[in-house]
């Protein structure tokens, strides 16, 4: 997800970027904290959730001998959330456009199938859903890919299957419609 944000934010212009190196003005530090709290507060929500699991659940789960310690978690998780709020802002203070008003809504779906993941996964211990099934396709960002191509494929019927490896992920993206 946070590709397709990245390859959006490629197509807007580089010059509007540059161009923003004034101080912040109120509306700025306004959306620098939603941008903050939003990924911070659904992080915390979360883990309010998963902290419940780990001792009863998840420590039973056969892991590999890699596997980081339960302390590193946090940490890591909290720095994560972090960036993920200033990889929002930085989109948010830009100009209102197409492309920015999808790169946001892509980082909110992205955001929500976070925090829907870690409830189903940790609080209701459903680990087909996190493994995959015949029945659920190995999660959520597999199906809003390929919904992503499908509909591509539906607006672009001269455009052979074996031809989409040569195509931009950032154009199967604007021409999927898929935010319609």
């Amino acid at each position: 997800m946070l590709l397709l944000v990245y390859l959006i934010l490629l197509k807007i212009r580089r010059s509007e970027i540059n161009s923003r190196k004034s101080l912040m003005n109120k509306s700025q530090i306004f959306k620098l904290i939603v941008s903050l709290t939003l990924p911070l507060g659904l992080g915390a929500i979360a883990g309010m959730f998963t902290s419940k699991a780990v001792p009863v659940w998840y420590a039973t789960l056969n892991r590999p001998s890699f596997n980081p310690p339960g302390w590193v978690f946090g940490p890591v998780w909290t720095t994560l959330y972090i960036l993920l709020g200033i990889s929002l802002f930085l989109i948010w203070k830009l100009s209102a456009s197409k492309e920015r008003n999808l790169a946001i809504f892509i980082f909110l779906v992205q955001q929500a199938l976070n925090f829907g993941w870690s409830f189903i996964v940790f609080y209701l211990t459903n680990d087909k859903i996190f493994y995959g099934t015949n029945e659920i396709p190995y999660g959520s960002v597999y199906a809003i890919g390929y919904s992503i191509v499908e509909s591509f494929k539906k607006n672009n019927p001269e455009i052979k299957d074996d031809e989409l490896i040569n195509i931009s992920p950032e154009r199967i993206l604007l021409s999927s419609n898929f935010d319609k």
